[in-house]
């Protein structure tokens, strides 16, 4: 039988090698949809733009690491092994 924390721990889907792809996939959604997210596993997401709620972020990358800046003075570190999926509507 598998172990259960197997299913839980998905193995990461980007790494530091596709930091180019992650920066042109986040680009697209901030520019093509009115609400875009970046998934990071166990139902948590970052909100990377809301039109509806007037929130949109930037980043800086630096070594592995994106740091999400808001409009409200508030920033989160995130390692791109983390993100799960890019998405948007």
């Amino acid at each position: 039988m598998a172990d259960i924390e197997e299913f839980q721990t998905p193995s990461p889907k980007y790494r530091a090698k596709d930091v180019v792809a992650v920066m042109r996939e986040i680009a697209a959604h901030m520019q093509l949809c009115s609400r875009a997210w970046i998934g990071l596993g166990g139902g948590k997401v970052l909100i990377l733009k809301d039109e509806v709620r007037g929130l949109s972020t930037y980043y800086v990358y630096e070594e592995g690491t994106f740091t999400f800046h808001d409009h409200r003075g508030g920033s989160q570190m995130i390692h791109i092994e983390e993100i799960t999926e890019i998405g948007g509507f």
